[in-house]
């Protein structure tokens, strides 16, 4: 069984919510447009829009095999979700933990770089509004 997002804590959802919602977005759901952005402007991070964007155009066109991210309002999180939120999580902490290698299964080693520092930039603009992930990894 996967991983719950009741076991989660807000600011962990909130993180995979994001992902969520730049998918829905980029297919042309017309809901999700702004929704995103706006949550971003009401946590006052909206450097963090661009670097969720970043991070999801290495989701969306570098991976070695396709990704599977959840609808928006799933109560469960995909393999490939935990996964980039324990990717999230790690970046965040910092420390010795070599975010690459946990990226492997889903990019190319080569690839797995540049991945991770967008992973990195996008858990420091969650963390500069307190949106702490840790728990995740």
């Amino acid at each position: 069984m996967g991983m719950r997002w009741d076991d989660l804590t807000f600011a962990q959802r909130f993180a995979v919510w994001s992902l969520r919602l730049w998918l829905a977005e980029r297919q042309g759901d017309e809901t999700a447009c702004g929704r995103c952005a706006a949550a971003f402007a009401v946590a006052g991070a909206p450097e963090a829009r661009q670097a969720l964007d970043r991070l999801m155009r290495c989701v969306d066109k570098l991976p070695s095999r396709p990704v599977r991210l959840a609808p928006v309002n799933q109560p469960s999180l995909s393999d490939d979700e935990a996964l980039l939120l324990r990717a999230l999580a790690v970046a965040q902490a910092g420390g010795r933990v070599d975010g690459r290698l946990m990226l492997r299964p889903m990019f190319r080693p080569d690839e797995c770089r540049t991945v991770q520092r967008h992973c990195a930039d996008y858990a420091r603009a969650l963390g500069s509004v307190g949106l702490d992930l840790a728990g995740a990894a």
